[in-house]
């Protein structure tokens, strides 16, 4: 399993339920493209926090949905609400509770 993990600093006036909205919107069109795409979860974690985390069966999919798919949306429905630039990490699940996860 790979992970994809993303740091978001949004605006003080973010409207949360939209936000939120807009990722449970793309995550369920997504993984009902990409059933490799396992867990994804945005979490507040301030009022001006989020961290939004993708867990991915394979590294193939990791790859082509953060390449390709991803980006457009992100740009087209996220971005305008970011304070400033997100950071990006992803690597390879080692430990943990995932649906999946041996």
């Amino acid at each position: 399993m790979h992970a994809v993990t993303i740091r978001l600093p949004f605006k003080p006036d973010t409207d949360w339920d939209l936000v939120s909205t807009k990722f449970a919107t793309f995550i369920a069109r997504t993984k009902g493209d990409y059933p490799k795409l396992n867990t994804a979860v945005l979490a507040k974690v301030s009022p001006t926090e989020g961290i939004f985390t993708v867990i991915y069966d394979d590294a193939e999919t990791m790859h082509h949905v953060s390449s390709e798919i991803a980006p457009a949306w992100f740009n087209g429905e996220i971005k305008q609400h970011l304070a400033g630039n997100f950071a990006r990490t992803a690597g390879v699940v080692v430990a943990g509770s995932v649906a999946g996860l041996h």
